[in-house]
């Protein structure tokens, strides 16, 4: 095989694999680090380095040593080790961005979304099996809390990362043909159903809602069409809302989404995993004021919360599930500003490398979106799928040529 199409095949099987068992999409991400360094080894004469890649790893990895710099001084190595495993992703994955700064690797936004679409639909595949033949992995698909999470081992990286395979799906829907948009559009459906729906993480659902526009403006490209879109979508949500309230209908999803959010707003324990959020957070701040230049160091990001928590509060986390605020306790203020950097990459990847690409610039969009609000309700850096789809989607993104 070319080198090129080898980088396809491990990107296609990285993708598929991140769909229903995201650990094992290190193995595929690993042999494109090993690809690209053969390939820069063996073509050295003609590589150069890139200044707006160069900026863009920055942009993503910077946090990873700076947590690393911080911790290593003053704690325990072996405990800085530990904090710092589920992010060893980011500067790994980080050098693909490096090494494809002569542009001899790049994928096209028509192969990119098949791709995905196939990852989506092994995922549904693989959903169903392990539904229906319990026997073969006893609850693999359905954890303790009976929401979806397939072989990842919790909803959340999950839905992320599967919502974030459905849009890719319509990353090419300009030049698609009558056929693809059907593909595209039943494995957005398809998707959703499981990140959404099954998964039913809130944190994943706000993050849809927020994109929605988007989406709607990448599909259309119509202003008249987008602000009928908007109009319909508050009509329609008002209108469930109501409904819920009054009786007609009664979705646990919504029911339990209006308990956050009350939560949220008024203090009240209605919902009790939005008020241990509320409780960590309020202690966050706490810490933070007492060290907001050097924070704590990273192993103590949780540590760090205790004088602040409650007698009553018995949850132990390794993170207060907001990774701006976890940042900031780990490494003071400049360690928040560079968490939210990194969570932004996406974005970056588009406005650095990939200016002149609508594939780039609306996947760099809605997956800053995704990824922001999942850090700032759970966790984008501490579990070792998100951390490594954020890297691993930030490269994708500086590389999409458009079909």
């Amino acid at each position: 095989m070319t080198r090129q199409k080898t980088f396809h095949i491990l990107i296609a099987l990285s993708l598929i694999s991140f769909g229903f068992f995201g650990s094992l999409s290190h193995i595929f991400n690993i042999g494109l680090v090993i690809l690209l360094t053969f390939h820069t080894i063996s073509d050295y004469k003609n590589f150069k380095v890139d200044k707006a890649r160069l900026l863009l790893w920055f942009l993503l990895t910077g946090i990873f040593y700076l947590f690393f710099l911080r911790s290593i001084f003053s704690q325990d190595i072996n405990e800085v080790l530990h904090s710092l495993s589920p992010m060893l992703a980011i500067p790994i994955l980080g050098f693909l961005i490096i090494l494809t700064g002569n542009k001899s690797f790049e994928i096209r936004a028509s192969t990119l979304a098949r791709f995905a679409r196939v990852a989506v639909i092994v995922t549904f595949i693989v959903y169903l099996i392990l539904m229906y033949f319990p026997s073969i992995y006893k609850n693999a698909a359905i954890g303790n809390g009976a929401r979806l999470e397939l072989l990842s081992g919790n909803p959340i990286p999950f839905s992320i990362v599967l919502l974030c395979l459905s849009l890719i799906s319509l990353s090419s829907w300009k030049k698609d043909s009558r056929k693809e948009k059907i593909q595209s559009i039943i494995c957005l459906t398809l998707g959703l159903y499981l990140a959404l729906y099954l998964a039913n993480s809130r944190g994943t659902i706000l993050a849809f809602m927020i994109t929605t526009p988007l989406i709607a403006w990448f599909i259309f490209r119509s202003i008249g069409a987008l602000f009928i879109f908007l109009i319909f979508s508050i009509l329609a949500t008002c209108l469930i809302v109501k409904l819920q309230l009054s009786g007609i209908i009664n979705s646990d999803h919504l029911f339990r989404i209006m308990k956050g959010i009350i939560t949220l707003t008024t203090g009240e324990a209605i919902d009790n995993s939005s008020f241990v959020r509320t409780e960590l957070w309020t202690a966050s701040f706490a810490a933070i004021l007492n060290n907001p230049i050097l924070g704590y160091g990273l192993p103590d990001r949780f540590s760090a919360l205790l004088p602040s928590l409650s007698e009553n509060f018995f949850y132990r986390f390794t993170h207060p599930h907001n990774d701006i605020l976890a940042g900031t306790i780990s490494a003071g203020l400049l360690g928040g500003i560079f968490t939210a950097i990194s969570i932004l990459s996406p974005l970056w990847a588009w406005r650095f490398t990939n200016r002149n690409s609508s594939a780039g610039m609306y996947l760099g969009l809605t997956f800053s979106i995704i990824f922001f609000t999942s850090a700032s309700f759970n966790t984008i850096f501490f579990n070792d799928i998100t951390a490594a789809w954020l890297a691993f989607s930030t490269f994708l993104i500086s590389q999409i040529k458009e079909s």
